[in-house]
């Protein structure tokens, strides 16, 4: 039972990080939001450690909770991981002209899941896992 409760402690606290990464990048579409952007990465690295905290839990779960608990984290870990691999293909394809169509669109598909479907696969992963939790 009191695993549980940090489980679902945790994913209440992940939840958050996404709802405040997201107050802060939906209203730099009408003012400059450079001043603020300390704060954003304090709140990924927040969002980051949850995230390896997730998959701690994940090995210690029962079974019937770790595949969910495991894309949960992987979904809280992948946008500074697929950033990262974004910037890294990026630079490839500038420095090796010859494979850099490959390495172009291989950064396109990093920084798609990057922004889009993992900001948006983890709140549904969340929620799901919540309901599973709470049967």
């Amino acid at each position: 039972m009191g695993q549980n409760k940090i489980r679902k402690t945790l994913y209440f606290s992940l939840t958050i990080y996404v709802l405040l990464i997201l107050t802060f990048f939906v209203p730099t579409f009408f003012i400059d939001a450079g001043p603020y952007f300390p704060i954003v990465a304090i709140l990924s690295l927040l969002f980051l450690l949850t995230g390896f905290y997730l998959f701690f839990l994940a090995h210690k779960s029962h079974k019937q909770y770790r595949k969910y608990l495991l894309i949960t984290a992987f979904f809280s870990v992948a946008p500074l991981l697929f950033a990262v691999l974004h910037n890294l293909f990026y630079a490839l394809g500038i420095l090796i002209p010859y494979l850099s169509i490959i390495f172009e669109f291989v950064s396109g598909i990093t920084l798609i899941i990057s922004v889009l479907i993992s900001p948006i696969g983890f709140p549904i992963m969340a929620i799901i896992t919540l309901k599973k939790i709470n049967k």
